[in-house]
């Protein structure tokens, strides 16, 4: 309609001390491939560590994604992604990842199972991947914690561990990559009980010929129905 308006001034300086680093993005797998059976993209921020204070958003085509605020974005869908980092003072993007999708292409899911199911007095537990045969020889995998943090690289497809928190497993095989279930794993509060053992001759000495020791366990009332003895 003929009408123009003009916004208050804003003026801009270059600050002469302060520096920001423009964030670096991976890709998991390296083609930006989506398989689209079961498949997905992870982009990862992988210089985290020169930031302080930082806040992260991450966009799709140009839009923000709500509640993508994490150091690492799961992508299912097609499309332009890029994430943005801002200090107290600085501000800077990373370069734009596209990701496409692969119609037609299906991956098999990760099962992990964790043995023994809980950490019991500090003892390490072994996360494994329960059907790596389905994977080929180059399959690599890609341990995570807590959701955002890797914790193993590329080293197999068993995580040991004694640290409570929630596990999982990406593999990454032929330019797929997948996700596997979540291990939320907790540190059990049952009390361990001492086995009580007493030997029959007391001396525990063997006689020579045809001699034995018997040992028995005595508090076997401390015990539950389920539990097995060697």
């Amino acid at each position: 309609n003929n009408c123009s308006a003009t916004s208050e001034r804003i003026e801009l300086t270059i600050a002469p001390n302060v520096s920001i680093t423009k964030p670096q993005v991976e890709v998991y797998p390296s083609t930006n491939q989506i398989c689209e059976n079961n498949g997905v993209v992870v982009l990862r921020i992988t210089n985290t560590n020169v930031y302080t204070g930082a806040t992260f958003q991450w966009y799709k085509n140009g839009v923000v994604i709500s509640g993508e605020t994490k150091t690492i974005l799961t992508v299912t869908d097609a499309g332009d992604y890029y994430v943005e980092v801002r200090t107290i003072d600085c501000y800077a993007v990373s370069e734009t990842k596209t990701i496409f999708l692969n119609s037609g292409c299906s991956v098999a899911i990760p099962v992990i199972a964790a043995n023994p199911a809980e950490i019991i007095g500090g003892i390490h537990v072994d996360i494994s991947l329960q059907n790596s045969d389905q994977y080929s020889p180059s399959a690599k995998y890609y341990w995570f914690f807590n959701t955002e943090t890797m914790v193993q690289e590329d080293a197999g497809y068993t995580y040991n561990t004694n640290v409570e928190g929630k596990y999982k497993l990406l593999v990454v095989d032929g330019g797929k990559a997948v996700w596997s279930n979540e291990i939320d794993l907790k540190e059990s509060h049952c009390q361990t009980v001492e086995p009580k053992v007493t030997a029959l001759p007391s001396s525990l000495n063997i006689c020579r010929e045809n001699g034995s020791v018997y040992l028995s366990l005595t508090n076997m009332e401390k015990f539950t129905v389920n539990a097995t003895y060697q």
